[in-house]
């Protein structure tokens, strides 16, 4: 209730402003109480000039003294105004805004109870009807004025009511007679009205400053947006005429900031487009063909820019235009697509776009009846290369190799990097087998010449294989396969070599596939197996080392040699998984054995490249329990031939952990004598070729005699493979120098729960000799 009352005598006062909160506002009231100098003369004369009539009508001194205080009163007023418009010439706002509402208020205060004691003095002490009449009439013409005028400080306008009109309402009571009473209590209930006047306006007024403020503040976020948007926007009326622009249009129109008005026609603009050359009019043809509402299209500029122009329809039946420049995004678009189809190395089509090429000709050259030729191209040596000089070496072979066979190309034929070191051509001019033969001999021709590379000499040589289309594919995937089927075989045929696709070749390609299938199903299933061949200790007579061989039963095709799925689990890179599968699997074996018994287990050179030998020796190790000197790990010389130290790195860390490393095949290598030295070998053995001839070939022992002798010099270990009879056995054992023996003489590998016996028994090698 106390709030509701408080509320009331608030709205009653008139509505109140904090200087300090709105002083924007303040000083705009401030500035409306000075801003009609034209008022305050014509208030000066006429208050002064009336004050000088009634004194000269009735004499009265009195009247003269209230004249000239008046007139002294409003020429101070004049004076505070003439100041005021001095000090905020040129300004919106002046300083000081309160200084000057204390001064203007002062000096209202003083001329409105000027006034009323003007009234009170005509009227008590002078009986002359013309006097009262021009005293009461200017009161009541003055109180109606400020009103208005003083609006902007209502509480002004009620002190000013008060001092002037109090007194004017007393002097007429005071005369006592009926009409004059009358007349006061009319002029009271009129002079409450006029405040309540003042207080409506003075409300309207501060409402209307208030919503200029918020208007002006959305005005100027609005500029600043616009000004600072990347984007160029231009709205536009009903009638299609500019009512607003930021300065981004007019730079992404090449435009200066006189060319385009507010109200200016949208036709007269682009016409000024035309004229100043920021596009051509074949340019704005095409534009006014596809602008429509809510559609972006796009403009190309005289100087090569493209800007993006999207048209969206306004409530008020206008429209807004907001333009981009996207020259960048449409060359990274660009960019992006090319790389999408191109090979980064050596700029040629990749395999999308030659897919998407090989498509197209195959289908023009079934409707035209006609055929053409695909060519692999696949460099011998590139690894080599790679693995030798570096990456930056092979890169540069890659491209010069994209230039010889670019500058045997015509513009009908398509060459692509289909990855690594292989390229495809696409030849539409060789439609026969002749022709492609002849085409593949250029080829290698132009390929085995020698390559000058970054201060290298390289002769890198290639291999093709060739398909012919429509005959060999109807479609690009048929093709490709098709074609590199016939480089797989000319690859296998010694390389440096040509070969063109035979239906034989899918039929291979077919059987393959499904032994691969099968072999990873078999290694799934725990189908592989492992055997062990036994390795006679020559002074022992004991079995002192077994080693693990793979076999594959192979279910419903029959037992498969590991000389065939072997190498195909390398291709697969199925190798490592079955290498640990077989280092877990021959580990628990030989837990099983008598102490002094090692298992070998043969590593393939991919298992070092790929996996982590070291970690999975360790793993089989920690399942199985067995000691580490009892584990031997054979490699041939092909592990030696790639990453030299990291192989040598692994090799030291299985030989610090107690593990044996054996050299298989010794001697068929030229550079095995070398590896000896190089690396932390146990044992050799001796490969079977040195056994063959023995009888007959007295250089065969010598040989033998001597890879025997030098290993044993070493502190080597020696074995010797491929014993199968009696008088082999005899020989070597007459020689002394080796350890081991290993052959089918001995035993042939046999399932693990067979080799008991073989463990029971010492074998009487002379005896047997």
């Amino acid at each position: 209730m106390l709030r509701e009352i408080a509320t009331d005598r608030v709205m009653e006062q008139g509505p109140t402003i904090d200087r300090r909160i709105e002083p924007d506002i303040y000083a705009s009231l401030v500035n409306s109480l000075f801003s009609s100098m034209r008022s305050l003369v014509a208030g000066a004369i006429g208050g002064t000039s009336a004050a000088l009539l009634t004194a000269y009508e009735t004499g009265e001194a009195a009247l003269y003294w209230c004249a000239a205080a008046i007139a002294a009163v409003s020429l101070a007023r004049v004076v505070i105004g003439m100041l005021f418009q001095h000090r905020s010439h040129g300004k919106r706002l002046v300083e000081q805004p309160h200084l000057w509402d204390v001064l203007y208020g002062i000096g209202a205060c003083a001329y409105s109870l000027l006034l009323g004691v003007w009234c009170l003095i005509a009227l008590v002490f002078s009986n002359d009807v013309t006097a009262h009449l021009v005293a009461v009439s200017v009161t009541i013409g003055y109180s109606s004025g400020i009103a208005g005028r003083n609006a902007g400080r209502p509480q002004l306008v009620s002190l000013q009511i008060i001092l002037s009109c109090i007194p004017l309402v007393l002097g007429l009571s005071l005369r006592g007679e009926a009409s004059y009473v009358a007349l006061a209590i009319l002029l009271a209930f009129f002079f409450w009205s006029m405040r309540g006047v003042s207080v409506s306006i003075s409300r309207t007024l501060l409402a209307a400053l208030r919503a200029e403020k918020v208007m002006t503040l959305l005005a100027g976020r609005l500029e600043a947006a616009l000004s600072n948007m990347s984007h160029g926007v231009m709205m536009l009326d009903a009638e299609e005429r500019v009512r607003v622009y930021n300065s981004r249009l007019t730079d992404l129109l090449g435009l200066q900031d006189g060319d385009v008005q507010e109200g200016m026609a949208l036709q007269d603009l682009v016409r000024t487009c035309v004229r100043k050359g920021v596009f051509s009019r074949s340019e704005l043809k095409r534009l006014q063909g596809e602008f429509k509402v809510g559609k972006e299209v796009q403009i190309v500029t005289n100087d090569r820019r493209t800007l993006s122009m999207t048209v969206e329809a306004a409530k008020d039946g206008g429209m807004v235009l907001v333009a981009e420049d996207v020259t960048e995004r449409k060359r990274a678009e660009a960019r992006i697509a090319y790389m999408a189809h191109h090979d980064d190395v050596t700029g040629l089509p990749n395999r999308v776009l030659l897919k998407e090429q090989l498509e197209e000709a195959l289908e023009e050259a079934v409707q035209e009846g006609s055929g053409f030729a695909i060519f692999c191209i696949d460099l011998d040596h590139f690894k080599s290369v790679n693995d030798t000089l570096g990456h930056p070496v092979g890169d540069s072979l890659l491209r010069a190799t994209a230039r010889r066979l670019s500058a045997m190309t015509r513009k009908s034929d398509v060459l692509a990097r289909f990855g690594g070191d292989e390229f495809v051509l696409i030849a539409a001019s060789v439609e026969d087998a002749d022709e492609a033969r002849a085409f593949a001999t250029r080829i290698m021709a132009a390929l085995a010449q020698p390559y000058a590379l970054n201060g290298h000499s390289i002769i890198a040589g290639a291999s093709v294989g060739i398909a012919l289309a429509p005959a060999d594919g109807r479609n690009a995937d048929a093709l490709l396969k098709n074609a590199d089927m016939a480089l797989y075989r000319a690859k296998a045929n010694g390389r440096g070599t040509y070969c063109l696709f035979e239906r034989e070749m899918d039929v291979k390609a077919q059987e393959r596939r499904s032994l691969e299938l099968d072999l990873r199903s078999a290694f799934a299933n725990e189908e592989l197996q492992l055997h062990f061949q036994p390795l006679l200790h020559l002074r022992r007579r004991t079995i002192s080392t077994c080693e693990a061989l793979l076999r594959w039963p192979g279910g419903r095709r029959g037992p498969v040699p590991p000389s065939v799925f072997i190498p195909l689990a390398e291709e697969m890179g199925l190798i490592v998984e079955i290498g640990d599968w077989t280092l877990l699997r021959a580990c628990r074996e030989a837990k099983k054995w008598p102490a002094q018994t090692r298992v070998a287990v043969n590593v393939s050179p991919i298992h070092f490249r790929r996996g982590d030998i070291v970690r999975s020796v360790e793993a089989a190790l920690s399942a199985t329990g067995l000691p580490a000197d009892r584990l031997e790990i054979e490699i041939t010389e092909s592990v030696l031939l790639e990453h030299t130290e990291r192989t040598k790195l692994a090799l030291s860390e299985l030989h610090e952990m107690g593990i044996r490393i054996s050299l298989d095949d010794f001697g068929t290598g030229y550079s095995s004598l070398a590896y000896l030295q190089s690396f932390p070998f146990d044992k050799v053995k001796i490969d079977r070729s040195f056994i063959l001839g023995l009888d007959s070939d007295p250089q065969a022992l010598i040989m033998l005699r001597g890879v025997a002798r030098l290993s044993a010099e070493l502190g080597l270990s020696v074995a010797v493979e491929g014993v199968e009879r009696d008088d082999q056995l005899a020989i070597i054992m007459a020689d002394g120098y080796v350890d081991e023996v290993q052959g089918y003489l001995i035993g042939r590998p046999v399932p693990p729960e067979k080799l008991d016996r073989l463990f029971s028994v010492r074998i009487d090698a002379q005896a047997a000799a």
